[in-house]
């Protein structure tokens, strides 16, 4: 004799298909919400950059880069660029 499973156990198909949806639910937010989770690699940044930088609020990598292209002058001369 063979038995067909009909989802009753949940109180019929409705509440089978609602239990589903919540479960897949579940697993999509667990599986998105994982790696957000873990803390970057910050020292790695800096050594591909070539600097360090800070952590600053909110979780920003603050480097500083120095521009090279600009020529600023005042009515003192002018300075030099890094």
């Amino acid at each position: 004799m063979k038995t067909r499973r009909t989802g009753k156990i949940f109180g019929g198909e409705e509440e089978y298909t609602k239990m589903r949806i919540v479960c897949l639910t579940t697993i999509l937010a667990l599986t998105i919400a994982a790696p957000a989770a873990a803390e970057p690699d910050w020292k790695a940044v800096g050594q591909a950059l070539g600097r360090e930088g800070s952590v600053q609020a909110g979780g920003i990598y603050r480097v500083g880069l120095p521009r090279t292209d600009l020529k600023v002058s005042s009515s003192s001369g002018t300075s030099p660029s890094r």
